[in-house]
């Protein structure tokens, strides 16, 4: 059983290898009916899983919907990593106006302001 698991991690290593520089698609056909080894598969994050029963005329469907799968679960990874993104911008902003606003009471309350009005645009004036 050792010799199995060492087998299982050595061929995970593998698929991490495959998509280390960009992800791509993996698929995984299998005789073996021990499901034991999809969890690993799962976090080798491979596309698709399939056992034992593959005809020649179902690689094609299987392929084309793991490739389907790929790039929906591609959409949501860049669209999370945006969200991300936006969220750690809008984190640095409340820090700066948090930081501007103590700023401001250690001022007594003044502070300057610049207006956006039409007659004095790019002028400032103090608040008191």
């Amino acid at each position: 059983m050792p010799k199995a698991r060492h087998a299982t991690r050595l061929k995970t290593l593998s698929w991490r290898r495959a998509t280390r520089d960009a992800r791509r698609p993996i698929v995984l056909f299998t005789e073996d009916n021990d499901t034991s080894h999809v969890k690993q598969a799962i976090a080798a994050d491979l596309t698709a899983y399939v056992v034992a029963g593959l005809t020649p005329d179902r690689v094609k469907p299987v392929l084309e919907v793991a490739l389907a799968r790929f790039e929906h679960e591609e959409s949501i990874r860049r669209e999370l990593a945006a969200a991300r993104s936006k969220l750690s911008g809008r984190k640095v902003i409340d820090r700066a106006k948090g930081i501007l606003s103590m700023q401001g009471k250690s001022l007594g309350g003044h502070h300057e302001t610049i207006t956006h009005g039409d007659s004095d645009c790019g002028r400032s004036q103090r608040n008191a």
